[in-house]
């Protein structure tokens, strides 16, 4: 993490789906977050457990 005035920065080297992302900005006691993915090298997709679901199209 890195703070710059109200703004603070989570890195992850993973990428995140949209979801993971928006919960985890939601979760932060800072009135500003911003979620920076594929830090420092990539590390694979990280998807959440809904992403895994199966689906009518999908067996």
């Amino acid at each position: 993490m890195a703070r710059i005035g109200d703004l603070v920065l989570a890195c992850l080297q993973a990428e995140l789906n949209a979801r993971t992302g928006l919960d985890l900005r939601a979760a932060s006691p800072f009135p500003a977050t911003c979620m920076v993915t594929m830090v420092n090298g990539a590390a694979k997709y990280m998807a959440d457990a809904g992403s895994y679901a199966a689906s009518p199209t999908r067996r």
